[in-house]
């Protein structure tokens, strides 16, 4: 799951000090947009074809909603109160018929390119595919100095991979839901 991705001999350069600013903390070089164009076009293969590091992931957000929502979509009475006991208990209920294989979703895929200059200083380029009506759309979700960095950073935003839904907490639930 860690494969190297192989840059072009042109794009070591940008690489590098994509590599630098990262390690440092500090923003990423302009150029690195090189780096996604040749990932998007030449390089689509590398990216997609022969990664081993892509995951499906949910997005807990498409299970969440507000308060009146999930009044109406489970028929409670307007005289009760929701409760966050209600609202992780339907979010698990729809988590599960996912994972049951009872409805379908249209899943992202996260994935990173872990990105190695000469010495054998790395990070992680990341990525999420989405399906559209003409093919794929890349989202490029930034730069991390680990993979573990990149799936902790894409579960803070709510995009879980389909391996971990039963591990989902009931805080990282409740964070997207509406009161």
């Amino acid at each position: 799951m860690n494969q190297i991705t192989q840059l072009p001999e042109t794009l070591w350069s940008i690489r590098d000090a994509v590599i630098e600013a990262t390690h440092k903390g500090e923003e990423a070089p302009r150029e690195l947009s090189l780096i996604h164009d040749w990932l998007e076009n030449d390089g689509w293969t590398e990216l997609v074809d022969q990664n081993p590091n892509g995951e499906l992931a949910v997005s807990i957000q498409s299970f969440c909603f507000d308060d009146a929502e999930l009044r109406a979509l489970t028929e409670v009475d307007e005289s009760i109160l929701i409760t966050d006991e209600m609202r992780i208990h339907y979010t698990r209920e729809r988590l599960q018929e996912l994972n049951s294989g009872s409805f379908s979703y249209d899943y992202s895929e996260i994935t990173f390119c872990r990105l190695e200059n000469n010495v054998g200083r790395s990070v992680v380029l990341g990525a999420m595919f989405e399906a559209q009506q003409g093919g794929w759309e890349v989202y490029w979700v930034g730069l991390f100095t680990t993979a573990e960095q990149f799936f902790q950073a894409m579960k803070l935003n709510g995009l879980w991979t389909v391996g971990e839904l039963d591990s989902i907490d009931d805080d990282s639930i409740l964070q997207f839901w509406s009161k």
